[in-house]
Parts: structure tokens; sequence; C-alpha cells
């Protein structure tokens, strides 16, 4: 049986990966039943809380990435990164 969830970090201090994993600490304990109801509760409000904090990183770096493609003269130029 797992650990209880540990206690929750503030999102904006964690890296994207960290607060990817937290969610998936998050989802295990939710989906094993080894917490109360009141628990389950919180963990889903930090649950909700991750993911926006995720979403919004990764909008961030898709503005920042740029691709480079050649550009008339032979070199190369930087243009916005498009879905």
């Amino acid at each position: 049986m797992p650990d209880k969830p540990r206690t929750p970090k503030k999102p904006r201090r964690l890296t994207f990966e960290q607060a990817a994993e937290r969610l998936s600490e998050i989802t295990a304990a939710l989906e094993g039943g080894i917490v109360t109801l009141d628990e389950s509760v919180e963990l889903y409000r930090e649950g909700v809380e991750l993911t926006l904090y995720c979403d919004n990183m990764l909008k961030s770096a898709e503005k920042e990435v740029m691709t480079l493609r050649r550009a008339a003269d032979g070199g190369a130029e930087e243009v916005p990164f498009e879905e």
C-alpha cells in the first residue's frame, strides 16, 4: 500500500517536472482509496491548482519556442512556433 500523500508544496516553487510528479502522486492516492474524504477534497484542490500551474508553464514555454528556418539570403531566421 502506498504511503500517504506528502504535504503540498507551493506550486510557484516547483519545476514543471516536480509539479507533474506531484500530480501523479495525487492521482495514485485518489485512485488507491488510501485517503479520507476530507483528504480527497484537499488533494483534488491541490491537483486543480497544479494542473493550472502546469498549463500556464506550458503556455509560457510555447511562446518562447522559436523555430529556425532558412532565410531568403541563405542564413537562418527565427520565426514563432506555430501549431
